[in-house]
């Protein structure tokens, strides 16, 4: 009672199709908001990657932009957009627009630095998305904050985290949006 809680919905191949639809029964069932996050590659008990839900990037700007009127209208303006999609894949202007109407969230601690993420079994990941690929173990790596901020700063792990930093494309190097773009990464 009195929770205000709103709906999130994961842009997947099996719902692409469908975003009004289902804005319309999310809306209907009485939801104050609606936000739309896109579908991220996820591992396999071998660590190998799948996709097999993700829709191609530049086919997902294109059904953002086109259903975002209609979906303006179902909503009565309460959607918002996780983004990881490359910006530079929407016409100009779309994703300012998004901003300036406070319906994009974008970027994420890895890009801005200023956060970590642990698993249940203490372990530490790069990236939610990244689960089961632990790179440190707390209480055998660190065990409080000056023993973590040792281990963070050893060399592996600083190389680490370059490597996921690197830009994915080198378009992104100058690009004025990469920070809060991340080149349409999880990140």
């Amino acid at each position: 009672r009195g929770l205000l809680a709103g709906v999130s919905v994961t842009i997947s191949s099996e719902v692409v199709d469908n975003l009004e639809e289902i804005a319309e029964m999310v809306f209907a069932n009485g939801a104050p908001a609606l936000s739309f996050e896109m579908c991220a590659p996820t591992f396999d008990s071998e660590n190998r990657p799948q996709s097999k839900y993700v829709v191609d990037p530049r086919q997902l700007a294109q059904k953002i932009v086109k259903s975002y009127g209609n979906l303006m209208r179902i909503s009565k303006e309460r959607i918002a957009y996780q983004l990881s999609v490359p910006f530079c894949l929407f016409p100009d202007g779309f994703v300012a627009m998004l901003k300036d109407r406070g319906q994009i969230i974008s970027g994420c601690h890895v890009m801005r630095r200023d956060g970590l993420i642990f698993d249940t079994h203490g372990g530490v990941l790069l990236c939610n998305c990244l689960y089961g690929l632990s790179i440190g173990q707390y209480g055998d790596d660190f065990h409080n904050y000056p023993t973590w901020k040792g281990w963070w700063e050893r060399k592996e792990v600083k190389e680490t985290n370059e490597r996921l930093l690197r830009y994915p494309s080198w378009k992104c190097a100058d690009c004025d949006e990469y920070r809060f773009c991340g080149g349409g990464s999880c990140l």
